[in-house]
C-alpha cells in the first residue's frame, strides 16, 4: 500500500467577484480530487482565526510544498498597493520569495489579462514563468501541466546527464522559456485569436527571448587548453536553436499585425537586443571577448530581421526597422545611462572571429562573420541569399538618407555578407524593370522613380565610401550586378 502522503498546497488569492471565487473553488476541488491537499481559506479558514497566522504558516510550513498565486487585476493591484487580504498576504509571499524560502514554492497561476492582451503580474513576481489558465479553451491543457508541476512528474522528463564539455553549456536547456513561449504564440495565431491577444503572446515571446540571452554570457577566462573564440564559437552553435524560434516569430507577427503594431513591437525588442552589446558594468573587471557573442547575433539578427519584412513584403515596416532611432541602455558606465543610436549599433567589429580566430587557423577568408552567418543560415523560410539581400539594402539606405527618416548620429552599414552576393542581381532588383518592379524600393529606399534610383546609384559608384567599402573585400564588390544596373540605365 502507497504510504506516499499527498502533497499539500495552499492558494493565495483576491475575492475579485463571486465568479472569481468560483473559479478558484472549482480548481481547489479539482486539485482535490486528484489527490492534492488543498489549503484554501473557505474551507480552513473558521470564524476567530488569525488570517495572518494562516498564511505565515503556509510559506513557512514545510509541508505545504507550493502556495498557488491567482493573478487577476484585482489581485495585482492589492498586492502593487499592498492592500486588503491579498495586499497582507503579499507583504508575507513577497518577504519570502526575496529572501528565505525556496522559490519553486511559489506558483504563479495566471487567470486575467487587460485588454490589449498584457498579464496582470504583480510587480513582486515580473519575469516569473506563470501557468496560464487566461483562456478557458486551454484550462485541461494547463491543469495536466499543472498537476505535473506539483507532483513532480513533468510530461517531458529530464534527459540522462551525459559526459560535460570543456566550455559548453547544456544546449538542451538554452531558450527553454523562449520555446514555450513560442508555442503559445503559435498557438493563438492557429487559433485564429484576436490580434490583441497575439500581441500579446508576442510581447511574451520577445521578453524570454531576451531573457534567454542571459544563458549563453560568457563570464570566465578560458578554461586551460581552451581558445577565446572556440568559446564564442560554441555559444553560438548552442544559441542556434533559440535563434530560429525567434524566426518564427517574426513571421508569425508580420502576418497577423498590422504595420504599426509590427514595427513598434520589433522595434521594441531591438531596443533591448541592443543593450548586450556591452555589458561591462556587470564586473569588476571584464575582457571585450566576452561580448562577441553578442555582437555577432546582433549583426546576425538584425539581418534576419529585415530579410523576414521583405519576405513578408512589409517594406514599410522594414524601411522603419532600417531608419530608425534606438533608445539602448548604455551598460558601459557605472550609472543607468541610455544611447540615442540608429542601425549602425547593431554593426559592430567581431574580433574573437574576424581577428583572433581568423588569424590562429590561418583562415584566408576575408570575414569569419559572414561565412558563419552563411553556415548558420539553416531556417527553411529564409535563405542564405535573402539575407545578402538585407545586408545589400541596409547599406545603400545607410547611403540614401532621405531628410528627416535617419537617427541622430551616424548612419554608416558595413555589408560583410555582400562578398556573397554572386554575379546576378538579388530577387528584388531583379524585378525592378516590370511593371511593379519599383514598388518595393518606394518604401525600402525612399525613391520615387527609376531615374531617381539610377542618380543615387551613380553618385554612390563615384563616392570615396564605396571604393573604401568595396576595397575591404578581396575581389571588390560586384554592385553593379547586384542591383540589376544594366536594367535601371
Amino acid at each position: 500500500m502507497d504510504e506516499t502522503p499527498a502533497p499539500q498546497v495552499f492558494i493565495s488569492y483576491a475575492w475579485s467577484n463571486e465568479e472569481h471565487k468560483q473559479w478558484v473553488l472549482d480548481l481547489a476541488t479539482r486539485l482535490r480530487g486528484d489527490g492534492v491537499d488543498v489549503q484554501l481559506d473557505r474551507w480552513h479558514l473558521q470564524k476567530g482565526d488569525d488570517a495572518n497566522h494562516f498564511m505565515e504558516r503556509a510559506v513557512s510550513d514545510e509541508n505545504i510544498k507550493h502556495v498557488l498565486i491567482i493573478m487577476d487585476r484585482l489581485y495585482k493591484e492589492k498586492a502593487d498597493d499592498r492592500v486588503g487580504g491579498a495586499g497582507k498576504e503579499t507583504t508575507v509571499i513577497a518577504e519570502a520569495v526575496y529572501s528565505k524560502v525556496k522559490q519553486a514554492k511559489f506558483v504563479p497561476i495566471l487567470r486575467e489579462r487587460d485588454e490589449v492582451g498584457q498579464a496582470y503580474v504583480p510587480t513582486y513576481l515580473s519575469g516569473r514563468m506563470y501557468f496560464d489558465f487566461s483562456d478557458d479553451d486551454a484550462f485541461e491543457d494547463v491543469f495536466e501541466e499543472l498537476l505535473r508541476h506539483i507532483y513532480d512528474a513533468p510530461a517531458l522528463p529530464l534527459p540522462p546527464l551525459g559526459k560535460p564539455r570543456n566550455f559548453a553549456p547544456d544546449v538542451s536547456t538554452i531558450g527553454a522559456p523562449a520555446k514555450v513561449a513560442l508555442q503559445r504564440l503559435r498557438d493563438a495565431a492557429d487559433k485564429d485569436k484576436p490580434t490583441k491577444i497575439i500581441h500579446g503572446k508576442l510581447q511574451e515571446f520577445f521578453a524570454a527571448f531576451l531573457h534567454s540571452l542571459e544563458e549563453i554570457r560568457i563570464e570566465s577566462a578560458c578554461p586551460k587548453d581552451v581558445h577565446e573564440d572556440d568559446l564564442v564559437v560554441a555559444s553560438l552553435e548552442n544559441f542556434l536553436p533559440t535563434r530560429n524560434r525567434l524566426i518564427d516569430a517574426l513571421f508569425i507577427a508580420a502576418t497577423h499585425l498590422d504595420g504599426g503594431e509590427l514595427g513598434d513591437e520589433i522595434h521594441e525588442w531591438l531596443e533591448g537586443l541592443g543593450s548586450f552589446n556591452d555589458r561591462k558594468k556587470f564586473y569588476a573587471s571584464s575582457y571585450d571577448w566576452w561580448f562577441d557573442n553578442y555582437r555577432f547575433l546582433l549583426y546576425e539578427l538584425f539581418l534576419y530581421s529585415v530579410a523576414v519584412l521583405i519576405k513578408t513584403r512589409r517594406y514599410e515596416t522594414a524601411n522603419f526597422i532600417m531608419t530608425a532611432q534606438y533608445h539602448v541602455e548604455d551598460f558601459t558606465t557605472g550609472d543607468r545611462s541610455f544611447l540615442d543610436t540608429n542601425a549602425t549599433h547593431f554593426n559592430n567589429p567581431v574580433q574573437a572571429l574576424d581577428s583572433q580566430r581568423k588569424e590562429r587557423l590561418k583562415l584566408n577568408r576575408y570575414s569569419v562573420v559572414a561565412d558563419m552567418i552563411k553556415e548558420r543560415a539553416t531556417h527553411p523560410r529564409i535563405a542564405f541569399v535573402d539575407l545578402t539581400q538585407a545586408d545589400l539594402l541596409l547599406f545603400l539606405r545607410s547611403t540614401f538618407p532621405d531628410k528627416g527618416a535617419l537617427a541622430k548620429g551616424r548612419f554608416g552599414w558595413f555589408p560583410r555578407c555582400a562578398g556573397y552576393l554572386g554575379r546576378g542581381p538579388t530577387q528584388l532588383f531583379a524585378k525592378i524593370g516590370g511593371p511593379k518592379g519599383l514598388n518595393p524600393f518606394k518604401a525600402l529606399l525612399q525613391i520615387d522613380s527609376i531615374g531617381h534610383l539610377r542618380g543615387k546609384l551613380e553618385a554612390l559608384f563615384s563616392s570615396d565610401r564605396f571604393r573604401g567599402v568595396a576595397s575591404s573585400f578581396p575581389f571588390g564588390l560586384n554592385l553593379g550586378a547586384a542591383v540589376n544596373w544594366d536594367a535601371i540605365q
